[in-house]
């Protein structure tokens, strides 16, 4: 996939540059990868070329894992809330907020309404998972890797902003996509990648994916 071997590259040089020189950030910006078990898709909103909110949603491809959407806010460039719900059945949500110096000083996790205490080990995760999905980010969008979704007929898109055009995939993915408009009563909505080294999917489902997709304003 052309993509994911670009983010190989991605990683050594878009980051070694990013420590060297502070890059422009756009205001509003989406993008995405895949991990080894799902698709990831990432919003983030900036203010003065410092992050204010990036909004992350893992969703498997595999059946019995969950979708979870975490939403990472900051102030003056710096972490001080993370908030996670996993979703489906035995769903649940997880918070915590850090003060300036990076302590926490509130945490909890919420499963049908009954609340309980995280542990210093998930803490220690959420931040660590937190550090490396801004820096991820970051590397992705230097990247110019660009998510975009919307709903997929006969090779044509019709984005969330409600843009109509062509768009063509490797010969696998066209028939991959042909096959289950063919099979599903359904629209067909997807989300994809575009790069300078080209297009990849990411999800397709009869989900409308852009009843919820995040906007600069609404982020």
């Amino acid at each position: 996939m052309l993509i994911r071997q670009g983010l190989l590259a991605l990683g050594f040089g878009s980051l070694l540059s990013a420590c060297s020189v502070q890059p422009d950030f756009p205001p509003f910006s989406a993008s995405g990868y895949i991990a080894d078990d799902g698709a990831v898709r990432m919003w983030r909103l900036n203010a003065d070329n410092q992050p204010r909110v990036l909004m992350s949603v893992f969703s498997p491809y595999r059946s019995g894992q969950q979708t979870v959407v975490t939403v990472y806010e900051y102030r003056r460039g710096q972490l001080w809330q993370i908030r996670a719900e996993y979703l489906g059945d035995n769903g649940f949500s997880e918070q915590i907020r850090l003060d300036h110096e990076g302590n926490t000083i509130f945490m909890q996790r919420d499963k049908d309404g009954h609340k309980s205490p995280l542990t210093a080990d998930e803490i220690t995760r959420m931040t660590f998972v937190a550090d490396r999905q801004l820096t991820l980010n970051s590397a992705l969008v230097i990247g110019d890797i660009r998510l975009k979704q919307g709903q997929w007929r006969d090779s044509y898109v019709t984005d969330c902003q409600g843009n109509k055009s062509y768009i063509e995939f490797d010969a696998e993915t066209e028939q991959f996509l042909a096959k289950r408009q063919r099979s599903s009563a359904s629209p067909i909505y997807i989300a994809w990648l575009d790069s300078p080294e080209g297009r990849e999917i990411l999800l397709a489902a009869n989900d409308n994916f852009c009843k919820w997709e995040p906007t600069e304003d609404s982020l």
